[in-house]
């Protein structure tokens, strides 16, 4: 890819109706998306899926994050890692996100989707944003005063630690 395109972010999702079971619709159809929208970022890709129960524990969300592009993420021309992220990524919906960096360090933390670890079933969720906050510097203050350890420096994950408490956000 080269350093002439530059746009601000790209995020796309997949969602089964037919929920029965885990499916690697999920991962494919989220491979086609990002691929299509590459040109919007180019310091990264990730996705975040959310699985049927399998077995007594499991992870509901898989989150995967690398500074690569679309396709070298999903395996390249290497059918066997091709395959394993496939399968590994199967699921019932999904989000995904090239990012091109506004904000933050241009590193792997500032890649998305962000997920939001919590003991609680009803307090995880996975969420991508695509744009810049305009009162990013004020909402970061408001948190660190209220004793939040921000670890990333994105306006994004402002946002997640604004959504946390109850599930929503109103800017």
């Amino acid at each position: 890819m080269g350093d002439e395109v530059h746009e601000e972010c790209g995020v796309g999702a997949v969602f089964l109706k037919e929920d029965s079971e885990n499916s690697t619709i999920v991962p494919l159809t989220l491979d086609l998306i990002l691929s299509d929208i590459q040109r919007r970022g180019q310091s990264g890709t990730g996705i975040a899926i959310h699985r049927m129960k399998e077995r007594e524990y499991f992870k509901p969300f898989l989150h995967r994050k690398k500074p690569a592009d679309v396709n070298t993420f999903f395996g390249g021309d290497d059918s066997q890692k091709r395959g394993w992220v496939l399968n590994t990524y199967r699921g019932i919906a999904g989000i995904g996100h090239v990012r091109y960096t506004t904000s933050g360090e241009d590193d792997s933390d500032g890649l998305q989707p962000f997920y939001r670890r919590h003991g609680k079933r009803s307090k995880r969720f996975c969420f991508c944003f695509n744009g810049n906050q305009p009162n990013y510097s004020e909402l970061e203050s408001e948190l660190c005063a209220q004793d939040y350890e921000l670890e990333i420096g994105t306006d994004t994950e402002v946002i997640m630690h604004l959504i946390a408490p109850n599930g929503s956000y109103t800017p």
